[in-house]
């Protein structure tokens, strides 16, 4: 669709199993994963799949491959994995995956300025071993979310002139007794939200300036936590808090106040017999004193 006209454009592409658009910065093309086959039925339709750009005014049938096991031999894409390109739009670098069942990313970068390139020059930036499960970046950096040598898990710092996990910065170090979940970035720290016993759930502010980490308080106790943000050039952040008698709350945070806003998607659900119910977590010894 345009957008300003709000008029349907012709093109129809099929054999999509979900909208995977990366657009072009001028808005001509996007690259998009397109599965083997159209018949739901064949069990084999999923596999070896392939990144296309689609140039707008063209016919999809006319869409140069971009990305797959065929493309790439070298980076040993899998058959039943799926290939997935995109420009990040944090830096100034093109991102592809591999994706499977297995959630240790596979990913490899390039410059942007390879977009015009008929062969890519990816290089390795993730591989299963490296056991990274997730990571977010920013113009600068790529922050990594990773378990290895932390079982709590641990969120580490790579500069993108050298993204080497073996020499990264360890922004948030593993904590005792607490796991952390999740977290995003926004254009003056990093939010992450930790479980405690998987019942008590925290959220946590590292400022980049300082290196400084402090716990937010809530504006209830919170049973689990989602965070989410505009990136890396905005201070918006959002804050998703449920607990044991309370359903899923949005938030809006402000940092600079310190303050939670509800901001949810829909009206408010009302839960009355909840009202009385008092939720407390409690540890008790066990037979050989371990708590």
């Amino acid at each position: 669709m345009d957008v300003e006209s709000q008029a349907r454009l012709p093109e129809q592409i099929d054999r999509l199993w979900y909208a995977s658009c990366s657009w072009f910065p001028d808005n001509s093309a996007f690259l998009y994963n397109r599965l083997s086959s159209d018949d739901v039925l064949d069990p084999n339709r999923n596999k070896n799949s392939k990144v296309f750009i689609h140039r707008l005014g063209t016919e999809p049938s006319e869409d140069v491959e971009f990305f797959s096991r065929a493309k790439n031999p070298d980076l040993d894409i899998k058959e039943e994995e799926y290939p997935i390109a995109g420009l990040d739009e944090n830096s100034d670098y093109l991102i592809g995956f591999s994706l499977s069942v297995d959630n240790r990313r596979k990913v490899w970068y390039a410059p942007k300025s390879e977009l015009a390139s008929d062969k890519i020059k990816w290089l390795k930036l993730f591989s299963p071993e490296d056991e990274v499960y997730n990571f977010t970046t920013d113009a600068n950096y790529i922050y990594a979310y990773t378990p290895k040598d932390a079982k709590n898990f641990k969120i580490l710092r790579l500069p993108w002139s050298n993204p080497d996990l073996d020499n990264a910065e360890v922004l948030v170090p593993e904590m005792e007794s607490e796991i952390i979940e999740d977290f995003s970035i926004s254009d003056e720290a990093l939010y992450f939200s930790t479980m405690k016993n998987g019942v008590q759930a925290k959220l946590y502010k590292t400022d980049y300036a300082t290196g400084k980490t402090e716990e937010i308080e809530l504006p209830k106790k919170a049973g689990s936590i989602s965070i989410s943000s505009k990136g890396p050039r905005f201070s918006d952040v959002w804050v998703n808090i449920s607990g044991w008698t309370q359903s899923n709350t949005r938030y809006r945070y402000n940092s600079e106040s310190n303050e939670f806003t509800v901001e949810t998607m829909s009206s408010k659900a009302e839960f009355p017999e909840y009202e009385d119910l008092i939720v407390e977590e409690l540890m008790v010894p066990s037979h050989d004193g371990t708590m």
